[in-house]
């Protein structure tokens, strides 16, 4: 190698990378021109792909080029640009090639140590394939392929993740019941698709139809695993009886943290969430090939993530001493174990394992829940992968949290907690062929189900203004309240002031708020308590109002969060509800009593909100001679998630319920209830947007805009008594 003082130029290549060497006066811009260029001493070193275009420089300017750049050049020149890899589109880049997010937004710009690529989903092929053939790219066959097929595909897949009917039903072996038409669509897209999300709503038949599914004759599954909630693990094996002739399922209920032996004739295990990361390893080994996660919304925080991180201490005698440990970083135990059986079905060597997850929620409050659904399933690639899912649809966003924190030591941390692009990720979902979206509003237009009105409006009415129960107790049921919420506010308008003089800002600066947010989960005990004390405020006129609706024959389920406030409603008329802690035969005599039993002896059920949002149907009374159904159903405590409250008021909207349904909201005046109701419609939105494609505003919300609220009261306050002193 020459020196940098040489006025002659040359190029070579060694070991597949490229350098250029030439005067100084050779202009640094011609050289970037080339490729993707870093100057080293006394040389340039260049990207493999720019090696054409280094020997056409060289031999313009009159340089030399070595044996081993032209072999590389010929090489280079010959290679697809445009490829897929591990079911994900790679386009090459370097400095030469347009922009291609200029023209494909989902297109995700990446780099590893040997070139820089775009990734984009494979949706998107066509687009791709249109703008490497206009700018001249070599675009691989396979790319071609995939363009046309999923043309096809798509438009085949739309029309049937919100069908409700099929031509020609599977026979499904050893069925006693009869298939639904929305059922025998879901069978027919899990024989072909293998992997699905039937996201359809509460009350459809998800059990049956995933059963039926593992059935269709001469296609039979026969090792299945059921993930549900733990329980409903009885149900299951009851569904399986109820609807099959005996010896159709032979099955075993997972029991306990530590697993057991699986008998030989089991070709259904069923386990709980509560220990599915215990059995998982267990149940990996038992080699399935179906699974069937029910409730899939438990996993959506996906499988944990660690980080490593280095910690220097120094000892008592002076020595410094560096170890480096995992930190969690995201995820859950049951999500891990969740994932490990789903990819050892997945994963099945010359075998398509089957997959199923059911949730009448996959999006309880943003979009990036949704993602560890699709990694379940095995089909985020479709949407470019987890980073670029993440980009593209929850809506990013780079937070300060301190100088010289965060990954890159910036101060900034990126989050995925909002939402976008939502009309494309619902269309997304559902041209995919691994997605059924089916509500019970084509059910409500065929005469099929009554109507469900929830605070005076139509539910499937998505413009019509809902309108909640606001109460006003009387001034000495709301001073208990008033009290706690003063203290509640003080002491975040302390905490406030904390993160004002640590960060050196003005305490209405934005950046006290973004602090105070952050924070806000370590003070969940103090919101818990706030909510608390509104439930009781509004005990007295709930009490009055179910009275009122038992006397006129009706039946009415009261959803509550809190145990004290849960035992204060049953206490109050039979005794009857459902909360954690009950046993499984404790929750079903109850539910029997309720669902039996005519008005006089049991008008009332209570239900926690965590503990029965899923799994039971309080609506059977008309099926069981015990007078008209119950429809009408009051929300004591207000729920955080859009998608929790869809699930807890479809225990009376569901299958079998002839008559129209009523959900009232209790919402305490000029309280923390108000804010809760808001930023749970503002997530009913989201919701709205992604799964169903209904427009809306997709504002974020939640616990950390109540805490932030709250603090402004408190400084409000402090800052009148102050004046008034």
């Amino acid at each position: 190698m020459t020196n940098a003082t040489t006025t002659t130029l040359r190029a070579w290549a060694t070991k597949g990378e490229v350098f250029l060497q030439g005067p100084r006066s050779m202009p640094d811009n011609e050289v970037r021109a080339l490729g993707f260029a870093s100057k080293l001493k006394g040389s340039w070193r260049l990207n493999p792909e720019a090696a054409p275009r280094v020997i056409a420089f060289a031999q313009r300017h009159g340089g030399t080029v070595n044996d081993e750049l032209s072999t590389l050049a010929a090489e280079m020149e010959s290679i697809e640009q445009v490829t897929i890899e591990r079911r994900v589109i790679h386009v090459r880049r370097d400095s030469s090639t347009p922009n291609l997010t200029d023209a494909i937004p989902t297109a995700y710009a990446r780099q590893n140590t040997a070139r820089k690529y775009w990734t984009v989903p494979l949706f998107d092929a066509r687009a791709v394939e249109e703008w490497a053939d206009r700018h001249g790219l070599r675009v691989a066959q396979e790319v071609r392929d995939a363009a046309r097929a999923r043309w096809r595909d798509e438009m085949d897949a739309f029309l049937i993740s919100n069908a409700t009917s099929h031509d020609t039903p599977p026979e499904i072996v050893g069925l006693k019941s009869t298939l639904m038409g929305q059922q025998v669509v879901a069978v027919a897209a899990a024989e072909r698709f293998q992997t699905v999300l039937i996201a359809d709503e509460p009350g459809l038949g998800k059990t049956l139809e995933s059963l039926a599914a593992l059935r269709v004759a001469g296609k039979e599954r026969l090792r299945a695993v059921v993930i549900c909630p733990s329980s409903l693990t009885a149900n299951w094996i009851t569904e399986t009886m109820t609807h099959f002739e005996f010896g159709t399922f032979n099955g075993f209920i997972a029991e306990g943290q530590k697993p057991g032996y699986i008998p030989g004739n089991a070709d259904i295990v069923v386990v709980g969430w509560a220990i599915v990361q215990f059995w998982a390893e267990t149940i990996a080994a038992w080699q399935p090939d179906a699974l069937i996660i029910d409730e899939g919304h438990y996993g959506k925080s996906g499988a944990e993530t660690f980080q490593k991180r280095r910690e220097t201490k120094v000892d008592s005698r002076g020595r410094t001493r560096t170890t480096t440990k995992d930190v969690k970083t995201g995820g859950t135990q049951r999500g891990t174990g969740s994932m490990a059986i789903s990819k050892a079905v997945t994963g099945r060597k010359g075998d398509d394992g089957m997959v199923l997850v059911l949730t009448g929620t996959p999006i309880v409050n943003r979009p990036i829940e949704v993602l560890a659904l699709l990694e379940m399933l095995g089909i985020d690639d479709l949407f470019g992968g987890p980073v670029m899912f993440k980009e593209r649809y929850c809506g990013p966003k780079d937070v300060f949290i301190g100088p010289g924190k965060g990954p890159r030591r910036d101060g900034y941390v990126r989050t995925y907690d909002g939402a976008s692009n939502l009309a494309e990720l619902n269309t997304r979902l559902r041209v995919s062929g691994h997605y059924l979206r089916r509500t019970k509003s084509i059910m409500v237009q065929q005469g099929d189900l009554p109507v469900k009105y929830v605070d005076g409006a139509e539910f499937y009415d998505r413009e019509a203004e809902r309108r909640p129960w606001y109460i006003t107790p009387a001034p000495e049921d709301m001073a208990a309240y008033r009290q706690v919420e003063e203290e509640t506010s003080a002491f975040f308008a302390d905490q406030a002031r904390d993160i004002a003089e640590k960060l050196k800002v003005d305490l209405l600066n934005a950046k006290v708020g973004e602090k105070l947010s952050k924070e806000a989960a370590a003070h969940l005990s103090r919101i818990a308590h706030l909510r608390q004390a509104a439930a009781r405020a509004k005990v007295p006129s709930i009490l009055a109002k179910v009275n009122e609706l038992v006397a006129r024959g009706e039946k009415v389920v009261i959803a509550a969060h809190h145990r004290d406030v849960v035992d204060i409603y049953a206490d109050a008329f039979s005794g009857l509800r459902i909360q954690g802690g009950m046993k499984i035969e404790e929750v079903e005599r109850d539910k029997k009593l309720f669902n039996g039993a005519p008005v006089s002896e049991h008008p009332v059920i209570t239900v926690s909100i965590e503990a029965g949002k899923t799994g039971h149907t309080l609506c059977k009374q008309s099926i069981e001679g015990a007078g008209p159904a119950c429809a009408w159903m009051i929300l004591a405590e207000q729920i955080w998630g859009a998608g929790d409250e869809e699930q807890m008021t479809d225990r009376i909207y569901r299958i079998g319920q002839d008559r129209d349904v009523h959900i009232v909201n209790a919402v305490l005046s000029d309280s923390i209830d108000v804010g809760i109701y808001r930023s749970r419609e503002k997530k009913r939105r989201i919701m709205l947007a992604a799964v169903d494609a209904v427009e809306g505003d997709v504002e974020k919300d939640g616990n950390r805009g109540i805490t932030t609220t709250l603090a402004r009261q408190g400084i409000e306050r402090g800052l009148t008594e102050r004046a008034a002193a």
